[in-house]
């Protein structure tokens, strides 16, 4: 019941949206086609140009109504449209992280862990990945975050650059997936509710993707276990387009027409994998930087683009050519 109460309180003071995944920048051009088509060209900002935002001070600058292309973004409203533009949407965003600084700026990392807990009147906080109660102290602190603490504890963060970010740098796999572990409420193999993970079902070192279709949830011990293993896959056929990334694709198709065993399809795939990252050590760090930012926007991801070149550098250094083909 204290922990239903709590999660009632969080909900209540924390920003929620509906647009998780929405605003991935390879469906906004077919979303705006569609809305142009019915006629609707341009929207009114809901914020005005002449009384300043209450909290914030700004106002709406420049014509108004505008371009619909102006705006985010929302699958929950009714236009498919959010309500400010993105100008505006940038100033409130603005505002409120200026204003989280100022009530921040004089703590110390201890007044803050300190105030946390006078605030939400508890002394732990639920972490946004693995769901768990921990004290404030096993949070970073984020000065521009209302609560003034990251929604992940450090043991996440640590895990989640480790195994998606350094995983992207290497693979650059298709899709960005939203889901968290936590959503699902026991493991795919063995029904446990203990320490629950995403799992790629095609792996990524084989060419699988980030996209919902490829993900199931196992816990931490079942995971470990089937590491790159397809052994669940009984037939090509029961792999799905979004499963494989767009770069090899072919080879799943040709796979599916001839009928190919796993085992067959997975020695070719490994093969154009390993291909590609050969052919990716071959470029230099202008080609690099340009190849992780189009991959970057295609897939609405954050990554830092710097740190993905010299990673991938440092990669490519360290492993020859002979290496990578044994990988």
């Amino acid at each position: 019941n204290t922990l239903l109460f709590y999660n009632l309180i969080q909900m209540k003071k924390q920003r929620k949206t509906k647009n998780l995944g929405t605003n991935q920048a390879n469906k906004h051009e077919n979303i705006y086609l569609d809305l142009e088509s019915k006629g609707i060209l341009t929207k009114k900002c809901s914020r005005s140009s002449e009384s300043p935002h209450p909290t914030y001070g700004f106002i709406h600058e420049g014509e108004n109504p505008i371009s619909i292309r102006e705006f985010n973004l929302q699958s929950s409203s009714k236009d498919g449209l959010q309500l400010n533009c993105r100008n505006c949407e940038k100033k409130y965003r603005r505002g409120r992280i200026n204003k989280n600084k100022m009530v921040y700026a004089k703590l110390n990392h201890e007044d803050i862990y300190i105030q946390y807990s006078k605030k939400y009147g508890q002394e732990y906080k639920i972490c946004g990945r693995c769901g768990l109660q921990k004290s404030p102290s096993e949070f970073p602190i984020s000065k521009t975050m209302e609560s003034g603490l990251h929604n992940q504890c450090f043991d996440c963060q640590d895990n989640y650059r480790e195994s998606v970010s350094d995983r992207w740098i290497k693979f650059t796999p298709d899709g960005h997936t939203v889901n968290k572990p936590n959503e699902a409420k026991n493991c795919f193999n063995c029904e446990s509710t203990q320490q629950l993970e995403f799992d790629h079902k095609w792996p990524i070192a084989k060419g699988g993707t980030d996209h919902p279709e490829n993900f199931q949830v196992l816990c931490k011990k079942c995971n470990q276990e089937k590491k790159v293993d397809v052994s669940e896959f009984n037939s090509v056929h029961e792999i799905k387009v979004k499963q494989i990334c767009t770069r090899y694709i072919d080879i799943l198709i040709s796979a599916q027409k001839e009928n190919l065993s796993i085992l067959d399809f997975e020695i070719k795939i490994t093969s154009a994998v390993q291909n590609h990252l050969i052919w990716k050590c071959t470029l230099n760090a202008k080609e690099l930087t340009d190849y992780f930012n189009q991959h970057k926007k295609i897939n609405n991801r954050k990554f830092n683009i710097k740190r993905a070149v010299d990673k991938y550098s440092l990669y490519c250094s360290r492993n020859s050519i002979k290496k990578i083909e044994n990988t």
